[in-house]
C-alpha cells in the first residue's frame, strides 16, 4: 500500500495526515486559499545509496595512477555481480544493526488546493473545500 506524506513548501514532507498539513498552512488568518502538496513515500535500503563500486574503483585508480586507464573495460557482467554481492553484504548488515535510512525520498508530487469557507477562531478541517484542478 502506497503511504502518502505531505508538506506545505514542497520541500519538507513532514505530515502523514492533510488535517495537520491545512493546519500548519493556516498560519495566516487572512488567507483563502492555502496550498498542500501531496506525495508518496519512497524508503529505500543503505544498499541505495551506495556508487557503482567498479566505477568508484576504476576513478580512483585513475586519480592515482596513469596507467589504469582501460582497466575494468569489458567486464559489466563480472561488474554486475560484484555489485549484487556488495549490496547483499550492506543490506545484511543495515538489518543486524538496524542501520537502514530513516529518511525517504517521494515521487508523484500533487499540489493541491485549498479555499477557506469561513473564519474561525480555530482549525477546522470542514472549513475548507478543496479547488478543483483547472
Amino acid at each position: 500500500m502506497t503511504e502518502l506524506v505531505y508538506s506545505t513548501n514542497n520541500e519538507d514532507y513532514t505530515f502523514t495526515d492533510i488535517e495537520e498539513a491545512l493546519e500548519y498552512a493556516c498560519d495566516d488568518p487572512d488567507e483563502n486559499y492555502l496550498t498542500v502538496y501531496q506525495a508518496e513515500k519512497v524508503g529505500t535500503k543503505a544498499s541505495h545509496w551506495l556508487p557503482d563500486i567498479c566505477d568508484h574503483m576504476f576513478e580512483i585508480a585513475l586519480d592515482n595512477n596513469e596507467y589504469a586507464e582501460g582497466w575494468l573495460n569489458g567486464v559489466d557482467k563480472e561488474c554486475q555481480d560484484l555489485q549484487k554481492q556488495i549490496e547483499e553484504v550492506v543490506d545484511k548488515w543495515a538489518d543486524k544493526h538496524k542501520l537502514h535510512p530513516y529518511f525517504f525520498m517521494v515521487t508523484n508530487i500533487k499540489e493541491r488546493r485549498f479555499k477557506k469557507l469561513k473564519q474561525s477562531e480555530c482549525f477546522c478541517f470542514e472549513d475548507f473545500e478543496e479547488v478543483p484542478e483547472d
